[in-house]
């Protein structure tokens, strides 16, 4: 779903750029997959979305919890994704930033 170069603002982290800057970010997403136990509960909240040509942004809240946790349990955080259209018309990540709410 990014685009080849695109670019990877984790908190407390430099800019990353390039999917082989960042692939190991998501590492504890694919023990889920590998082990065949559900994986945590990610959900989105989108407060603002725009398009505009061939690019776009969505601003919003995520909370992630670890499986079979209660809905009081897990992290909540904020995120800008900006999107861009591929010459083919494929929207892909560009930008993806995002940290937790305290």
């Amino acid at each position: 779903v990014y685009a080849d170069s695109a670019f990877y603002l984790p908190p407390g982290s430099p800019i990353l750029r390039g999917q082989d800057q960042f692939r190991g970010q998501f590492g504890f997403l694919e023990q889920y997959g590998r082990d065949g136990r559900p994986g945590p509960r990610i959900e989105f909240e989108i407060v603002d979305r725009d398009v505009r040509g061939d690019l776009a942004y969505d601003i919003g809240l995520y909370t992630i919890r670890p499986p079979d946790a209660p809905e009081a349990a897990g992290s909540r955080g904020k995120f800008v994704v900006i999107w861009k259209r591929n010459p083919d018309g494929e929207w892909r990540i560009w930008a993806d930033a995002f940290s937790a709410v305290e």
